[in-house]
């Protein structure tokens, strides 16, 4: 994913936030990825990265990606860490401010409590 994807994407959080407020206005980059070198299920890479030293005190995040992440035989295995934390969008169209909302609603539900963090999945 280039520096300029990742430009655009922040560019987009921005317009959401003023907007519609929310915590999408505090990204400022992407300072963790999933692994640049380890492709499988975009869900095993995430789980992956939670498992990391800088993924370990994450327990308030929610993914936004184009492919399953719940859904599907090879899915079952990190399934239940999944549920609650899914926002799922159309590549050809990509983040909307609806699923801005949904994301948005499911941070919220999500203990005030832990850290936030944002993670970039490669592509």
């Amino acid at each position: 994913v280039s520096s300029e994807s990742c430009a655009e994407i922040v560019a987009n959080f921005q317009r959401f936030a003023a907007g519609h407020g929310g915590p999408l206005g505090d990204v400022k980059g992407f300072p963790e990825t999933t692994s640049l070198t380890s492709f499988s299920y975009r869900q095993w890479e995430i789980a992956e990265w939670l498992e990391t030293s800088a993924g370990q005190s994450v327990t308030r995040w929610v993914a936004i990606d184009d492919e399953e992440l719940v859904l599907g035989k090879p899915l079952q295995r990190h399934r239940a860490r999944f549920v609650g934390h899914v926002v799922q969008c159309k590549s050809s169209v990509g983040l909307t401010p609806e699923l801005g909302d949904e994301a948005i609603a499911l941070l919220n539900a999500q203990p005030p409590t832990c850290t936030e963090r944002t993670l970039f999945t490669s592509a």
